[in-house]
């Protein structure tokens, strides 16, 4: 099971790192990671990695990711962010 904790900032998974925003759609699209990293056509070993923010993607990479999740591939290295419910 995958863990992330919130702090003032935003969303963060374990060791600290910020959530990228790709993380977030991956998981509001019910995909796990290897299901996105063979719709992206990459190993999911690599995809973990790029999640996490530990290797950055290729030019390619980042299109194929951003195609999979039909968003902006300049949105999904972003921090994930926590937005507050209003009042």
């Amino acid at each position: 099971m995958e863990t992330m904790a919130m702090n003032h900032q935003g969303a963060t998974q374990d060791g600290g790192l910020p959530m990228l925003r790709l993380k977030l759609l991956r998981l509001n699209a019910g995909q796990s990671q290897w299901e996105l990293s063979r719709a992206a056509g990459m190993s999911q070993g690599r995809y973990s990695m790029i999640e996490r923010g530990l290797i950055p993607p290729t030019a390619e990479e980042r299109a194929a990711l951003a195609a999979a999740l039909a968003a902006s591939s300049s949105s999904l290295f972003r921090p994930a962010v926590k937005i507050a419910a209003s009042a």
